[in-house]
């Protein structure tokens, strides 16, 4: 956001052509591929990864032979548990890549290090048009901080053959229709204990996707949980009753955690048994909530598990949403090369070339017409399906944000702190987490 002036003017006066050019690819309306004329230089970028994928180094060696003509990619891949550090570090020195993916998580911390694309240069309707709505999370008032290119949904894995049993027909698409689920796949021992149950839901410290499963109830509550702060930051609106009656955080807290309540019916879980996704690779509970790039894994851990794929349940079908990774490529604010970048990033957005990586990544691409032509795989259609009504929200900080909201859900669970009290300490923790 600081750097738009500057970026805005190198893009304009310096290379115009190249502009034009990437809008037009963004938009579909020139293929991958196009060549410049004229003998005019190729620019070079630096593209940095986290990515493991051994087959996106030859991605990116047939996309720079399709378009040797327009620009050229220089791959490097980084150590995904070093990744965000090396960036800053690589900042600080005044090098690193030209772009870089990033996804929504860095966003705040990455405040003054990203050059941003003005709606100037790439319309904001344009925008809209190409990009699922959850990827508006990428762009400011004026400006897209990061170019949308994946989706990672947060969704139910279930035990079809468990379902099957239990004489259920139909997935559930509601959370009514999952509650019905509970008594007829839930089963416990002479001693109370669980055999299988139903679902992991209720608590926090032995469920994987906790938070992100609260925030996907906190978002079909009606609650965004992040708004643009005054001075073009971010800020968290956990505490904000957006006009709902009891506040959609509230609302989410309080049947997030009926589900550990042993005098309730919709008991399911405690923090007693091992985490989710083991309980659920053995079979011992029926479903499971986590994130599309999470199918690989859960398929190699028991092979013979009979795994299907839906939705998370909505409250509402008219007003669906769930928790989503989004992923896209940003252009670095140091860098001298940013109407290459930015050429590059029209590159890696166009329709053929996403389509591509999203097949080689196996996630959802972010634009709407690739997810309109969809998926033979039903697997991989189920997660196209979620990829367009995703959510997410600025993480100023994974790890600490966790640890907030387990405290304030485990305060309101053991009585120690009222919901409201609760919902009020850890928004004022977290919007400090900002400021940082």
């Amino acid at each position: 956001m600081h750097n738009t002036t500057t970026f805005q003017l190198i893009l304009f006066i310096v290379s115009g052509i190249i502009i034009i050019i990437a809008i037009l690819m963004f938009a579909g309306i020139i293929p991958g591929g196009f060549s410049l004329t004229g003998g005019a230089q190729v620019p070079t970028v630096v593209l940095w990864s986290s990515f493991q994928e051994e087959s996106l180094i030859k991605y990116f060696k047939d996309l720079n032979e399709a378009n040797k003509g327009l620009v050229q990619f220089e791959y490097e891949i980084k150590p995904p548990e070093t990744y965000f550090d090396d960036l800053i570090e690589a900042f600080a020195r005044g090098s690193g890549p030209d772009i870089f993916f990033a996804d929504q998580d860095m966003l705040n911390r990455l405040q003054g290090k990203i050059a941003e694309i003005p709606f100037a240069l790439y319309p904001q309707r344009d925008f809209i048009n190409n990009f699922v709505d959850g990827a508006e999370v990428f762009t400011g008032s004026s400006s897209i901080r990061i170019m949308p290119l994946l989706v990672d949904p947060l969704v139910l894995y279930y035990d079809r053959s468990a379902y099957t049993s239990a004489g259920i027909v139909v997935a559930p698409k509601t959370w009514n229709d999952f509650l019905k689920t509970i008594p007829l796949l839930t089963e416990r021992d002479d001693r109370g204990n669980f055999r299988r149950t139903a679902a992991a839901l209720g608590e926090f410290e032995n469920i994987k996707n906790a938070k992100y499963i609260y925030s996907a109830l906190t978002f079909q509550a009606g609650n965004p949980l992040t708004a643009a702060g005054g001075d073009g930051g971010y800020k968290f609106i956990l505490r904000d009753n957006l006009g709902f009656q009891p506040a959609p955080a509230e609302a989410a807290l309080n049947f997030y955690l009926q589900f550990s309540n042993p005098a309730l019916e919709t008991y399911v879980w405690n923090r007693s048994v091992s985490e989710d996704i083991d309980m659920f690779t053995a079979g011992q509970a029926a479903t499971y909530f986590g994130f599309g790039s999470e199918l690989v894994d859960l398929q190699g851990k028991n092979p013979h598990l009979n795994i299907d794929i839906m939705a998370v349940p909505q409250k509402d079908l008219t007003k669906r949403s769930t928790y989503g990774r989004f992923i896209g490529v940003a252009i670095a604010g140091n860098s001298k090369n940013k109407a290459g970048a930015f050429l590059a990033a029209g590159v890696l957005a166009q329709a053929t070339n996403l389509s591509s990586l999203a097949e080689m990544l196996s996630l959802p691409p972010a634009r709407r017409d690739l997810l309109f032509v969809g998926q033979a795989d039903p697997l991989r259609q189920a997660l196209y399906n979620s990829a367009v009504f995703a959510r997410s929200w600025v993480d100023p900080d994974p790890g600490r944000t966790r640890g907030l909201l387990q405290t304030m859900m485990e305060n309101v669970q053991t009585s120690q702190t009222p919901v409201s009290a609760a919902i009020d300490a850890a928004t004022g923790n977290i919007n400090l987490l900002y400021l940082r």
